[in-house]
């Protein structure tokens, strides 16, 4: 156990190139990663395999493609690795995919299959990779669910607790049962169905996040912890948030600008033999979350780009600290059109917008927690992505998931099977501290010594980012703008030393 492996070097990768009839390879011939299929489980678990046996290739990863695997095709070569710092190490070629970028930045994740880089993918859900004569094609689909007839909300909630129940007792613990858990309803459903199931090594662990944010997750998940005897940890997330913010963005291969808290609890934990279960798309599959009034009616009345508009954050820093063709090609519009184009992939699915979050904001964002964060480390279940809570779950028509509160249909779910812990209650949102001064004096420290580090930046402007950052440095009321700074900054600037082949400063 320890740190999560770091290095691109050490990463696995795959490389075949194709001259007529002969075949020239470089890399692992055989390498998997993540829970792999067995016959009685399928592909639900996320998992990639790739085999090389010198002439035929193997390449597998799970039904929904959440564990994300990387790619390179051209007409005569293709290249595989976890990493995409390694496909840009061994040379595979990189230049900006300038639509998907503005996407990430407006949106705050990619949607499909797309990377910053226009030539690196992600492999797609249930993926098959095929070399037919002189061609060679990657190819791959999302599940086909159709949308269930007949059935009421309280059939509905019945069926997802029984299905739920089904998927958990078929997941094995190694040592530990380790639950993160927080004060709100993916992780207890999960917690809760471990308690009544009798795992006998069952632990919960709670983050306390960085102080601008206050929650009541603690307390909460304190009481709930307590209430069925179950030992609780509780990890305090480090100060040093620029290193957690670059490590996190090598792990996650420039993916995401969240989850760096989960470094600090994968440190917490230590040398243990654990099996840790995650949350990944309860929330999106069993809420009404992210279904606005705004969003229904402009997807009623077909207008997609309306729908599209409503994900595009406000102008904040985007506008000001790029630079360059950054600046001209990362545009709302540009944001605006992939966004349409991806929505309409999604039209035919019985929540349609909701199928739209689930493979992108969660299969993009939320499924790097357990797909290269936690299972780097410890073994990782995800009883969410079981095939019949998935299918089932997916299959559900947006009007029974709706109610006043967004997540009403999952509370009632976990209310009806756990009653006797009814009383305990959920956490509320994340809301901003008090200035939290001293914690964002120290970021902005941070970021100002990183910044006078680097040289020739040509994606963010240098003038605009050192007129913010001295000013927060001597401003009492603006210093708590720092941490906000950083996750956009950090990432440009990765992105750009792995554009220019400085591997080594990601």
């Amino acid at each position: 156990m320890g740190r999560p492996r770091t290095d691109a070097a050490d990463e696995p990768y795959l490389r075949l190139r194709w001259r007529g009839e002969t075949v020239s390879f470089d890399g692992v011939a055989r390498y998997s990663r993540g829970i792999q299929p067995e016959p009685t489980r399928g592909r639900d678990s996320p998992f990639f395999a790739w085999e090389w046996n010198g002439s035929d290739l193997a390449v597998q990863n799970d039904r929904y493609g959440f564990y994300p695997l990387f790619y390179f095709q051209s007409a005569d070569e293709l290249a595989l690795s976890p990493s995409i710092l390694r496909l840009a190490e061994i040379g595979v070629p990189v230049r900006v995919d300038w639509q998907a970028l503005a996407t990430f930045l407006w949106v705050g994740n990619y949607v499909g299959d797309d990377t910053a880089f226009a030539g690196i993918r992600i492999l797609p859900p249930n993926a098959a990779v095929v070399r037919s004569g002189s061609r060679l094609s990657v190819t791959g689909a999302r599940p086909d669910i159709r949308p269930a007839r007949g059935l009421s909300r309280a059939g509905a909630i019945e069926g997802y607790v029984s299905c739920f129940r089904e998927a958990v007792r078929e997941m094995p613990t190694r040592g530990a049962a380790v639950v993160p858990l927080s004060g709100g309803r993916d992780s207890r459903h999960i917690f809760l169905e471990l308690h009544r199931q009798g795992v006998s090594d069952l632990r919960a662990v709670t983050v306390q996040y960085e102080p601008i944010l206050e929650t009541e997750d603690i307390r909460v998940a304190t009481d709930l912890a307590a209430r069925a005897s179950v030992l609780h940890t509780t990890v305090e997330v480090p100060w040093n948030t620029l290193d957690l913010e670059r490590r996190k963005l090598r792990y996650t291969n420039l993916q995401t600008f969240e989850h760096r808290w989960i470094l600090g609890a994968i440190e917490a934990l230590g040398r243990q033999e654990a099996t840790v279960y995650e949350g990944v798309a309860g929330d999106t599959l069993s809420t009404a979350w992210g279904l606005t009034p705004e969003r229904l009616k402009a997807l009623e009345r077909g207008d997609l780009l309306a729908v599209a508009d409503t994900y595009l954050h406000p102008d904040g820093y985007i506008p000001v600290l790029l630079a360059g063709d950054a600046k001209r090609e990362c545009t709302k519009d540009a944001a605006r059109e992939r966004i349409a184009a991806e929505l309409r992939t999604h039209l035919n699915a019985a929540n349609p917008l909701g199928s739209f979050h689930v493979w992108n904001r969660t299969r993009r964002v939320t499924a790097l927690a357990p797909c290269g964060l936690w299972d780097r480390v410890f073994p990782t279940w995800c009883p969410y992505l079981h095939h019949k809570v998935f299918d089932f779950l997916s299959s559900i028509p947006a009007d029974l998931l709706l109610a006043e509160q967004y997540h009403q249909f999952h509370t009632d779910a976990i209310l009806i099977g756990y009653p006797e812990f009814k009383d305990v209650p959920f956490s509320g949102k994340k809301s901003v501290k008090k200035p939290a001064t001293v914690f964002s004096w120290l970021t902005a420290c941070q970021l100002a010594r990183f910044e006078s580090s680097l040289r020739g930046r040509r994606l963010s402007g240098g003038n605009a980012v050192w007129s913010r950052l001295l000013r927060t440095l001597v401003d009492p009321t603006y210093v708590r703008r720092a941490p906000s700074l950083l996750p956009l900054l950090t990432y440009l600037h990765a992105l750009e030393d792995s554009l220019a082949g400085r591997l080594d400063s990601v």
